[in-house]
């Protein structure tokens, strides 16, 4: 049975800081990306499995490949960082049945229609609505940049820019 060690959303996946300091700080093996955009897309995909540090297994899947290999085998073995792209991906995987304790949202960049909430993450008022309804489902939902930066609860990000 594998480990969910870290479950994070981060809109540019595999890069610097999930290498150099999430993988070291959730000690994990493998990087499983979710996204059902990405598990479709073969060019892209060699890319993220190129830039894969040696020793790391580096999985992409669809939301709901996901959650079947969840509720089957717990993805297997060894020691698990998930990412995600978007909010609705992580909603899509959830609904699908993939069972999450916590969500970390590292990283959403601003686009028209978005808030910069926390950092250099932003939201459109659909995904806080989704962030909200994953959060009524029981997962602890905080935002943090880096493992040694000081990380910031759902509530706290509502209540200062949506209220």
């Amino acid at each position: 049975m594998a480990g969910l060690k870290l479950v994070r959303i981060d809109d540019r996946l595999i890069h610097g800081q999930i290498i150099t300091k999430w993988l070291h700080s959730s000690r994990s093996n493998t990087i499983v990306i979710v996204d059902d955009e990405l598990v479709n897309d073969e060019f892209l995909s060699s890319v993220f499995l190129l830039a894969k540090p040696d020793g790391i297994d580096v999985e992409i899947k669809s939301a709901e490949q996901a959650a079947k290999e969840w509720k089957e085998t717990k993805l297997g073995s060894g020691n698990i960082l998930m990412l995600f792209k978007t909010v609705e991906q992580v909603k899509k995987a959830v609904g699908f049945g993939l069972e999450i304790k916590e969500l970390q949202v590292g990283g959403i960049a601003a686009k028209q229609g978005k808030k910069r909430v926390f950092s250099t993450i932003s939201l459109s008022q659909e995904e806080v609505s989704d962030l909200i309804d994953l959060s009524n489902r029981g997962i602890k939902i905080y935002f943090q940049m880096v493992p040694e930066a000081a990380s910031t609860d759902l509530d706290s990000i509502v209540k200062q820019n949506f209220s």
